[in-house]
């Protein structure tokens, strides 16, 4: 079974309407092009998904289009992580964002 299918198997125990996706910017873009691609499902299309940068920019910087991540928590005196492009620490990374705009 392909990973693709692995994932939607595990998220379809909890059903879409108990979760969200929560990216930054169009990460999920580049994941839904990698299972176009690769001609397999995307196992997260039906998943409602939370665009960090966007809700920050509507709520915090109106007059711009496109907000660095790393920008914006320098912005909002927010600790910075150097080692986000590591899955987990990018995961851990959004939470702090998602829970200092709340």
């Amino acid at each position: 079974m392909n990973i693709c299918k692995q994932i939607s198997s595990f998220l379809n125990r909890f059903g879409t309407n108990n979760l969200f996706l929560c990216s930054w910017g169009d990460d999920y873009s580049r994941f839904k092009f990698n299972a176009q691609i690769n001609e397999s499902i995307d196992p997260l299309k039906s998943i409602l998904i939370l665009d960090l940068e966007k809700e920050c920019i509507r709520l915090f910087c109106k007059n711009i289009k496109n907000l660095n991540r790393d920008e914006f928590k320098i912005m909002k005196s927010l600790k910075t992580d150097d080692n986000r492009h590591n899955a987990l620490a990018d995961a851990y990374d959004l939470h702090y964002i998602l829970q200092s705009i709340l």
